[in-house]
């Protein structure tokens, strides 16, 4: 659930998977919610 990911000489700490936004409110100010969608425009078509 929780890994630290390297990327651009930094580390961040991320919670990937299939999750409710909801659950991780709590994280912190300084969190970030990032979301992809794989084929948006095809799904919604």
């Amino acid at each position: 659930m929780y890994r630290d990911i390297g990327l651009n000489g930094r580390l961040y700490r991320a919670v990937h998977g299939h999750f409710s936004p909801s659950q991780f409110w709590s994280a912190g100010r300084n969190a970030k919610l990032i979301m992809w969608l794989r084929d948006p425009a095809e799904r919604i078509a």
